[in-house]
């Protein structure tokens, strides 16, 4: 060793106390820092009947080849599909793979579903309500309650770990913040169009059939 040049062994007690220090300090402020949630997607299939039980639905799940059955969070019904949230990075290869295996038999990824639109009430259903907006109307609250329903059941799921309890809380909370916010944001660009004054073609058309316009 050259005279003046210091190696980790050559360093001073000051100095070795200093640098433990700061490395206890890294220790204790990674050990406090929240881990980052992991990025969840959610996929709809058909073609499971309402007769399959939860654990056959993981069972066939796990068999979709490609996919590690940890990249799977949950699988429930949801209306008229099953919805399936697993891990945003094996969700393209779940989708691609989902034709596979025993589960081709039962599974089909049901593309551009919307959970909030009455098509999740079923044929049947939508008929009874008459379409329109009451089945829009009653699909929505559906929707609402089901995830609401579901974020109050994660606490009492003791087999999650709590990272992957903390990420599916944060992904249905998301789907009810989008959706409350794209509501109403329709509803103030119908009530703008509804305050809109009546141009002078339609205007003139009104007053023929009648209506009074100011």
């Amino acid at each position: 060793m050259r005279g003046g040049e210091r190696t980790w062994l050559s360093v001073g007690g000051a100095d070795a106390d200093a640098r433990a220090a700061a490395v206890a300090v890294e220790l204790s402020v990674d050990r406090r820092r929240t881990p980052l949630l992991l990025t969840l997607e959610t996929d709809y299939v058909s073609r499971v009947s309402r007769d399959v039980r939860q654990h056959r639905l993981r069972a066939l799940l796990a068999d979709v080849r490609k996919v590690d059955v940890h990249a799977f969070v949950d699988a429930d019904r949801f209306g008229a599909t099953t919805a399936v949230t697993l891990v945003a990075d094996a969700a393209a290869a779940f989708r691609s793979a989902v034709g596979a295996g025993r589960a081709a038999a039962v599974l089909r990824v049901f593309p551009g579903v919307d959970p909030w639109a009455p098509a999740q009430l079923g044929p049947a259903r939508r008929r009874a309500l008459g379409g329109g907006a009451r089945a829009a109307e009653v699909a929505a609250a559906l929707c609402r309650q089901r995830l609401n329903g579901k974020l109050a059941q994660l606490d009492k799921r003791a087999a999650l770990p709590p990272l992957v309890r903390q990420s599916l809380h944060a992904h249905i909370q998301t789907m009810i913040e989008t959706h409350a916010r794209g509501a109403a944001a329709a509803a103030a660009r119908a009530h703008a169009t509804a305050a809109r004054p009546l141009g002078v073609a339609a205007g003139a058309a009104a007053r023929a059939a009648g209506a009074v316009c100011l």
